[in-house]
């Protein structure tokens, strides 16, 4: 019986015949045409629409909106619109790319079009029930956000040109940066764990008058979805305050409710559940302040001016949107350096949180991720130490490793690096 890799190359072998060979790209002329998410407020629309921008630069540009949400289509795309269908007939007549900017399992091949893959993932573990490795095989080409995603896509067995176009960042000098106001939103504050039949909230305040309460603000910006890793940041919490108890510390939670699986009820019962599961006991030592308001991209660069440190906890990212948000806004982050994180935080961080691979299953996870996965857990303790790490330097000391670390992101995702990166994926798929 062949094997496994070989039933793939001869199912691909048989969905490729299907198709006529693709033309030459000769240089100049190509219409790109981005497929997927491209009009939403989601991290996949955003990064289409940078896309869409730099290779604006290189040729015309179309969008094809795909897996629409209808209360979430609000955006612009910096390009002319598209029906899915209309494509294999400009195949015919035009040198288009196809950017199939989704997961795999959505990548539909354009006959006679050059059709590029490019996709985010947070873990190693491939979902083979989707057919990613089939899918995968009928690129042309794959661009890669990241090398995590660059070294997934060949663990997947795709054999074709892996190129790595990262999503852009716009880094402005600190010194010539625009300054944001702190958001105008309501902080719920819990200093102390109360009786479960008292308010969770010991005050609700303005956001600008906490900051002014406390001199210390660790920020974290997430959702509630198992891979972003809440429960170990909120454990790690727990264990820096319980060791610097005269410090006048606050965690700042920005917290997206619309993952939270298994628990019903507003904010507040959310929060109070998930502070008895991860074990805070009543009277104990809390200082977390909840924001879960909706937030603007202007509110939300203010809201990293106006901390002291990003953190983060995750399992595994793609890219790591929120890192690099607060490195854009002069302020330094604690996280570990794994999957597409790895990309953004020079390996020599004092601040990279250390980390272990497992594969688990996570609790109350999506569908679309294989029952076990590889996740990175941060190893315990050693957020709260970094916290206390940063806590203790003077403000030469943060002033070096915040520049340190923007200068690393700069030169992997700064304009300027992606858009050689760019031109060059774009030079070698005309060359092929």
């Amino acid at each position: 019986m062949p094997s496994g890799s070989a039933l793939i190359r001869k199912l691909v072998k048989g969905l490729k015949a299907q198709f006529p060979a693709r033309r030459r790209v000769r240089a100049g002329g190509q219409h790109f045409v981005i497929c997927g998410d491209i009009l939403g407020c989601t991290g996949y629309a955003k990064s289409a629409r940078a896309l869409a921008q730099l290779l604006g630069e290189l040729g015309l540009v179309s969008g094809v909106a795909l897996q629409v949400d209808p209360n979430d289509c609000s955006e612009q795309f910096p390009g002319g619109l598209l029906e899915l269908d209309a494509l294999p007939g400009l195949a015919q007549t035009e040198n288009l790319v196809v950017i199939h900017h989704a997961t795999p399992d959505h990548f539909r091949v354009i006959p006679g079009a050059i059709n590029i893959g490019f996709f985010y993932w947070e873990t190693r573990s491939i979902p083979r029930d989707l057919q990613w490795p089939e899918r995968l095989a009928l690129m042309d080409a794959i661009w890669a956000p990241t090398t995590f995603i660059a070294d997934f896509a060949r663990e997947a067995g795709y054999g074709g040109p892996v190129e790595v176009v990262p999503w852009w960042q716009g880094f402005a000098d600190l010194r010539k940066r625009k300054a944001r106001p702190a958001p105008e939103v309501d902080v719920h504050l819990i200093d102390q764990m109360p009786p479960a039949d008292e308010p969770l909230w010991s005050d609700i305040k303005p956001l600008d008058r906490v900051l002014l309460k406390h001199d210390f603000v660790a920020l974290a910006i997430q959702s509630l979805a198992p891979r972003k890793g809440l429960q170990l940041l909120l454990d790690e919490w727990r264990t820096f305050v319980a060791a610097n108890p005269d410090s006048n510390a606050l965690l700042l939670l920005k917290l997206n409710f619309v993952h939270a699986h298994g628990i019903a009820g507003g904010p507040e019962v959310h929060l109070r559940k998930l502070l008895d599961r991860y074990g805070f006991r009543e009277d104990e030592q809390v200082r977390i302040g909840l924001i879960h308001a909706r937030l603007t991209d202007d509110q939300i660069h203010g809201l990293h001016q106006a901390c002291d440190v990003y953190v983060s906890a995750s399992l595994g990212e793609g890219f790591g949107g929120p890192i690099v948000e607060a490195l854009q806004e002069g302020t330094p982050v604690i996280a570990p350096r794994h999957t597409g994180i790895g990309d953004l935080l020079p390996a020599a961080t004092p601040l990279a949180v250390p980390c272990s691979e497992y594969l688990v299953g996570l609790r109350d996870n999506i569908e679309v991720y294989p029952h076990s996965s590889y996740w990175h857990v941060i190893n315990r303790g050693e957020m709260a130490g970094r916290l206390a790490m940063l806590l203790g330097m003077d403000a030469e000391e943060r002033a070096a490793t915040l520049r340190e670390q923007r200068e690393h992101a700069v030169g992997f995702c700064g304009k300027t690096a992606v858009r050689t990166a760019l031109s060059a994926a774009v030079a070698r798929i005309g060359a092929r």
